[in-house]
Formats: C-alpha cells, sequence, structure tokens
C-alpha cells in the first residue's frame, strides 16, 4: 500500500512527463513552421528575382537589391537567420536537460 507522499511524488512526476511532452510537441511545431516560413521566404525572393522590372518604373518592393551582386548578400542573411535559429534551439534544450 502507498503512502500519501508517495502518491504526491507520483502524481507530481507525472504532471512534468506531462508538461515535457507538451513543450517538446511546441518546440517540434515551432521548428516545423520556422522551416517551411523559410522556405517559403527564399522561394518568394527567387520568383521576385525572375520578374522583369521596367528601368523607368519605380519599385516599392524588395525586390530590387537582388540585381546583379546583391542576391547573395539576401541568401546568406536567410541562411544566417536559420542558423542562428536553430543554434538557439540546441542551446536552450541542452541548457533546459541539465
Amino acid at each position: 500500500m502507498r503512502t500519501t507522499e508517495e502518491r504526491k511524488i507520483s502524481m507530481y512526476r507525472r504532471a512534468r512527463e506531462i508538461s515535457e511532452k507538451t513543450s517538446a510537441r511546441i518546440i517540434n511545431l515551432s521548428l516545423l513552421n520556422l522551416v517551411v516560413l523559410s522556405t517559403a521566404l527564399i522561394l518568394f525572393i527567387a520568383h521576385l528575382d525572375n520578374e522583369v522590372f521596367d528601368p523607368g518604373e519605380i519599385q516599392f518592393r524588395g525586390s530590387f537589391i537582388l540585381s546583379g551582386s546583391s542576391g547573395g548578400y539576401v541568401l546568406v542573411a536567410v541562411i544566417s537567420f536559420i542558423i542562428a535559429t536553430v543554434l538557439t534551439y540546441y542551446f536552450m534544450k541542452k541548457k533546459k536537460i541539465k
């Protein structure tokens, strides 16, 4: 027969397990969302780069910076953001485990 203290400990342990599972699910969905949105952003930028613009027309879109050599800078910025986000997630998870 279990005592009240053992039941309390078991209840708190189960609550912590449920909380950790919920947190893990939210983190995994956030990572999936990050990958989908980053891919969509890269595809959208690539689509804007392929459009033909009239040089005399004023463009109010960010795609004008993709002309010539500046396209690489935008790609590097997007990739850097993705890497920084993944590293932040990794170190936060590692710190939480310890």
